[in-house]
């Protein structure tokens, strides 16, 4: 236990003092990886990623298969080699390096702030390239509102996926439970779009992302409800979740809009077609101060669950 919640802290501690490796990302190296076993096995690479198609392309279970097989050869052998880190201080390493690989609080406050100075100082061409590196969306004719919304929806999803899911596998898998997480979502990010190219093909990546996330993602929203406005927040989850596909996203997205007190969603900026697009969150349009918000309720929830880890820590100190 106590080296559990050491190398939680640690890699936590670590990704704060340096962010993430500017060159060699691993995860960076994946996505490239991921992008040709795409173009080896999927049919409907000659489609754009924005194209919808008739039913009969996108529920194609041949190709449905190949993406199964794409996303078993990216991810299995990662998980398998990871199983064999040994034990003692050299495993220790190994697997904090790993934790804090997996995490993106630094990247995701850096490349946000980045958004949100572009604002302030009145520079909206620059705010919409900013917001590129957070979003998949066109953001050619979104106004400084529209930019804060995607800020602020990319920061609360992505508070579950780049934080508080990683560190929940971690907790219950240690190295080879991080991997299998953060692999799986990035092929999600890449590969589970409603499009014609993506809906078959990515289809066992989506619904693997949606299995590993289901427990997190709901811790996620919790945490989103406990340190913010909690009423709102579990309100806006009740009402707002049901709305959307995803399982893990509708709650982590709803409270945290709740919780901050805006709506994010709509659709806005294009590509509406590809994921849901429904509104989440009690409140008014946010603003372009919203972002410092949606950053330091994202803190409150690593406080909170810091505060947990040590309490837990405790407890177990004084019963064994």
């Amino acid at each position: 236990m106590f080296i559990l919640v050491g190398s939680v802290l640690s890699a936590i501690a670590i990704d704060e003092l340096f962010g993430e490796p500017k060159r060699f990302h691993p995860i960076v190296g994946f996505g490239n990886l991921a992008n040709r076993v795409e173009l080896k096995l999927n049919p409907n690479t000659h489609l754009p990623i924005d194209f919808i198609a008739d039913e009969k392309i996108i529920t194609d279970l041949a190709t449905r298969f190949r993406g199964l097989i794409g996303t078993a050869i990216l991810v299995v052998p990662p998980v398998a080699l990871s199983l064999a880190i040994p034990e003692g201080i050299l495993g220790i390493v190994l697997n904090v390096l790993i934790l804090y690989l997996a995490l993106a609080r630094h990247s995701l406050r850096w490349h946000s702030t980045q958004v949100f100075q572009s604002l302030r100082a009145g520079d909206l061409v620059k705010a919409r390239q900013d917001v590129k590196i957070l979003i998949r969306r066109k953001t050619d004719d979104v106004g400084s509102s529209g930019i804060a919304l995607f800020t602020i929806e990319a920061v609360v999803e992505n508070g579950l996926d780049a934080i508080f899911g990683v560190i929940f596998w971690f907790l219950v898998a240690g190295a080879p439970g991080v991997i299998l997480y953060r692999l799986s979502n990035t092929l999600d990010a890449m590969w589970g779009y409603k499009s014609a190219r993506f809906k078959s093909f990515g289809w066992s990546a989506a619904r693997l992302d949606d299995i590993l996330n289901w427990i997190p993602g709901r811790l996620t929203a919790a945490s989103y409800a406990a340190v913010g406005n909690y009423r709102k927040a579990f309100k806006a989850w009740k009402l707002d979740a049901p709305r959307w596909s995803s399982p893990s996203s509708g709650p982590v997205l709803s409270a945290g809009a709740g919780s901050l007190g805006v709506q994010i969603g709509g659709t806005l900026g294009g590509l509406e077609d590809l994921r849901d697009r429904t509104t989440y969150g009690i409140g008014d349009a946010p603003v372009v101060d919203d972002i410092i918000e949606s950053l330091a309720l994202v803190d409150r929830a690593i406080a909170l669950w810091v505060c947990v880890l040590f309490t837990v820590l405790g407890l177990y100190t004084f019963y064994i």
